[in-house]
């Protein structure tokens, strides 16, 4: 199919040309520019009107937090904000506009939390993991006096979940949900005797609507979970990242079922998030882990971290208590070469993902921090590990501190994500900090453009891989659902890149193998991609 379409908004002149393989979809593009950019040469911090409490003093397990999602909930291009909470009501913040929000509260609690549309009808809906629990569907309608979520439990999902991910594992053109317990939580939980779930990791397969269960692992300890392409061969593998010194796993899909795969040689002790990214622009996506592992090795910092050095002797052959970053080297397979790069000590870290900050062409790198447990801390005022967030810029042959980016918060961050909340073209990011209110952080770096390409689609696009051709090289960007420490991602891919740089032409190859090339492109614009794609077996609309 072959399409010129121009500008729908916005003084930009763009004429766009749109080619389409296989010729078996309608696809509308619609372009517009980017309100003012503010500049300061840093980021502004925000209060948002939202916490994640614990009861009382924090204590280990609790003192893990929640997550947040950033995405599209009302289909009208600005990015809402879904930030849970262990106790008491979550909150959704539905986006006005100049970073101004509308706070609508949700009734129940959760750990991890995506934006992703369940049932396919085309509605954004909420799904909260809860720890001893099955996750919980807030499914959204819509009608005259706007929108509702109703509480329902997926049909079929009956685990107890704390990580999880949405992937389109069979290629059926749905949703399929992965899950993984956090059992050592589960042992000291009496949600687990109550709710009486199975735990483990679980893929459910999305059959009309229902889901089908197959426990693929009997037990897990994650808290953090990555279902992606690790290897290129076009299937996907599913990470998981477990706590306390129990060894990471990794599943390939075979004949035979999922079986386990072969971990890199060197990895994390305690994996508590994973971040992907093509931090060198090469075509293939780096994987960052965190883990714990303080920045400096100064008397009063160790004399703080002493009872974690203590009690995390040991561990598995080739963990290590500090992050990792995975390097896909082919047949050598995943090589960690968080050391080399600077990446190794970040702190107590939880979320951290990677985002063009700073509009170099390069993925940069934040990293949100802390700990507060009366049990783990006792020698500590308030039993709290105060420490900076961290933001890293990537250099090209390494990441080096920005402390001038004023993204150094020390308000005990626990899940982290990225999206341009005020639709100015740089990403914004928005913390859910542990007995504090939760942050956005508004980007006011200086210099370099963007372009922010929006997918909408009546089939996944989660998995939808972006590929920018520019004068100053190629850029890749990869949709997920959930990524960092239990939190969700928007499906607005977006691209940095210096002022002198030319856009020349865009790539989108669709989960179901589609493949969209866009050129006439204009920096400094966002293009909303509407795409109609005919299932097998039926024919196009005349």
């Amino acid at each position: 199919m072959l399409l010129a379409l121009s500008a729908c908004s916005g003084p930009t002149d763009t004429a766009i040309v749109v080619e389409s393989s296989p010729d078996r979809s309608e696809i509308e593009v619609h372009v517009s520019s980017y309100e003012e950019e503010a500049c300061s040469g840093s980021f502004v911090s925000h209060r948002l009107d939202h916490e994640t409490r614990t009861q009382g003093p924090a204590v280990l397990f609790e003192s893990n937090g929640s997550g947040v999602a950033i995405g599209d909930l009302d289909d009208d291009s600005d990015l809402d904000i879904v930030l849970a909470a262990m106790i008491g009501d979550s909150t959704v913040l539905w986006n006005r506009g100049g970073l101004e929000f509308t706070s609508q509260r949700i009734a129940h609690s959760g750990r991890a939390v995506a934006i992703v549309d369940v049932d396919a009808d085309g509605l954004s809906d909420i799904v909260l993991s809860r720890g001893s629990l099955p996750p919980l569907l807030l499914r959204q309608e819509v009608d005259e006096s706007g929108a509702e979520f109703v509480i329902q439990a997926m049909r079929g999902v009956d685990a107890a979940a704390y990580a999880m991910d949405w992937s389109d594992l069979d290629s059926d053109g749905d949703l399929d949900l992965v899950t993984a317990s956090y059992d050592a939580e589960l042992n000291v939980s009496a949600g687990r005797t109550a709710g009486g779930n199975r735990s483990g990791v679980v893929v459910y397969e999305n059959v009309d609507g229902a889901f089908v269960g197959n426990t693929i692992v009997d037990s897990s300890h994650a808290l953090a979970m990555l279902v992606r392409d690790l290897d290129g061969d076009g299937s996907s593998e599913i990470w998981i990242g477990n706590d306390f010194g129990f060894p990471d796993v990794i599943l390939s899909h075979s004949d035979f079922g999922w079986v386990p795969g072969t971990l890199p040689r060197s990895t994390t002790m305690s994996t508590m998030g994973f971040s992907t990214g093509d931090i060198d622009n090469d075509g293939v996506a780096e994987i960052f882990a965190t883990d714990m592992r303080p920045t400096s090795d100064d008397p009063e910092t160790a004399a703080a971290w002493q009872p974690v050095f203590d009690s995390m002797q040991g561990g598995a052959p080739g963990q290590e208590m500090a992050n990792a970053l995975y390097r896909n080297h082919g047949g050598d397979g995943l090589q960690n070469e968080a050391v080399g790069l600077g990446l190794a000590a970040t702190g107590w870290s939880w979320s951290a993902k990677f985002g063009d900050l700073d509009h170099d062409g390069l993925l940069d790198l934040y990293v949100v921090n802390g700990m507060m447990a009366m049990d783990v801390f006792p020698h500590l005022p308030g039993g709290e590990l105060v420490e900076e967030n961290v933001a890293l810029a990537n250099r090209g042959d390494g990441f080096v501190p920005r402390p001038e980016w004023n993204l150094n918060s020390i308000s005990s961050g626990r899940g982290m994500s990225m999206g341009d909340l005020d639709g100015d073209g740089d990403l914004d990011i928005v913390v859910n900090n542990l007995n504090s209110p939760s942050e956005l952080f508004e980007n006011q770096i200086c210099g370099g453009d963007s372009l922010e390409v929006e997918l909408v689609s009546n089939r996944p696009v989660v998995g939808s891989v972006l590929t920018l051709y520019t004068s100053a090289g190629t850029l890749t960007r990869e949709l997920t659902a959930v990524s960092g420490y239990l939190s969700g991602d928007p499906t607005t891919a977006h691209f940095g890149f210096s002022k002198v740089a030319e856009v020349s032409e865009l790539t989108v190859s669709w989960p179901l193998g589609q493949t969209t090339t866009i050129t006439g492109l204009a920096p400094n614009t966002h293009l909303r991609i509407e795409a109609a794609f005919v299932p097998d077996g039926e024919s196009p609309a005349p």
